[in-house]
């Protein structure tokens, strides 16, 4: 019924409201959320708005809104694919209705049927949320783009104390720290080191984070978004060469 609908509407958007509520209260930290009848929808919803949004995408907004979504934002295309697909004229998701599913498979092959249902919002991927982590991460999104190097080392402690906290309470160790720059173009790279043994104190994660951050164009260009991300999960049984590996 029309009651019935609106009622899950109302969910949709109220519901993730008071989870990131919660998860402000709790912990301090503001979260982006999206909502939507599919999981590549609310994938990419969760990104829109940052920092702290909330983006519903209801089941009769969907249709218009992966018709306009940009080619390089649907899930499974990559550079190389995008790339390809802007040499067909396909620069958005109504661009890539106008081919049928056999002329997809044969000009991207299996990924071609993938490509035809997700852009008609059929995506029957189950959600897991019992996941095995294999990582742990913070970042910030800033208000304002950031220059000023002494301001981006105290905005990244900030960050490394949130990572910290999260380490701590799912107890995860890893021996890889990446470190995530975004300029003020959009532009994004990443900095990674693997050391021998796990990173398992504040001082090493922002000692090597110091030493990434001096990689990058810190000082030179703004930026927008920071993160730090701990990897490559611990194991009794694996076997290290003894070896700092930078990427």
């Amino acid at each position: 019924s029309n009651d019935t609908i609106a009622d899950k509407i109302r969910f949709l958007k109220t519901g993730p409201k008071e989870i990131k509520d919660r998860i402000f209260k709790e912990t301090g930290l503001t979260a982006s959320a999206g909502v939507a009848g599919i999981k590549f929808i609310a994938k990419v919803a969760s990104g829109m708005n940052k920092p702290n949004g909330l983006t519903v995408i209801t089941p009769a907004e969907a249709k218009t809104f992966l018709e306009k979504l940009q080619i390089g934002k649907f899930f499974g295309i990559g550079k190389v694919t995008e790339k390809k697909m802007h040499s067909l004229g396909i620069k958005n998701g109504l661009d890539l209705k106008q081919f049928s599913k056999a002329e997809l498979v044969q000009k991207f092959g299996k990924s071609g049927s993938f490509y035809y249902h997700i852009v008609r919002g059929e995506d029957d991927r189950s959600v897991n949320p019992n996941r095995n982590r294999k990582s742990i991460g913070a970042e910030n999104t800033f208000h304002v783009d950031l220059l000023d190097s002494d301001l981006l080392m105290r905005e990244l402690e900030i960050i490394l104390e949130i990572l910290w906290t999260r380490l701590q309470k799912s107890k995860f160790q890893g021996k890889t720290l990446t470190l995530k720059v975004k300029y003020n173009n959009f532009e994004s790279i990443t900095r990674g080191i693997t050391i021998k043994t796990i990173i398992d104190t504040k001082e090493s994660i922002f000692e090597l984070a110091n030493s990434l951050f001096k990689n990058t164009e810190i000082g030179l260009r703004k930026i927008r978004l920071l993160g730090l991300t701990i990897s490559n999960e611990h194991s009794e049984e694996k076997t290290e060469k003894s070896q700092m590996v930078l990427f």
